[in-house]
């Protein structure tokens, strides 16, 4: 009973030190009006959210699966189609990416750490 007893203490202590490497984007719409269709396009993957109303943020957690360019596709409330190319991110990488879109521009803010 002690042997088991110390085996779960030493996994759980093993275990609370594993931890998956993610990048947290985080999509602010600080525009009057919503957007549609908006899609995220990673190394390795890619999401989308199909509205987001004007003054509301999303947020959404990626794993890099390799090097790549990041990317936002989106249509405005004018239905114009808008592509923005961002951050190189990689494999490992680690922190926060904010985009910001308002009714005059469009801009990338990036917090991130390669391991």
């Amino acid at each position: 009973m002690k042997r088991l007893a110390l085996l779960v203490i030493v996994l759980s202590a093993l275990l609370a030190g594993c931890y998956s490497r993610v990048v947290a984007v985080n999509i602010m719409n600080q525009s009057a009006t919503h957007i549609r269709n908006v899609e995220v396009i990673y190394a390795g993957g890619s999401y989308g959210i199909a509205q987001l109303d004007g003054g509301k943020s999303h947020q959404y957690r990626i794993k890099p699966l390799a090097a790549g360019e990041m990317r936002v596709r989106y249509l405005d409330a004018a239905g114009k189609q808008q592509d923005h190319k961002g951050p190189r991110i990689t494999l490992n990488d680690q922190g926060t990416i904010d985009i910001f879109i308002n009714d005059v521009g469009f801009k990338w803010t990036a917090n991130v750490i390669s391991k």
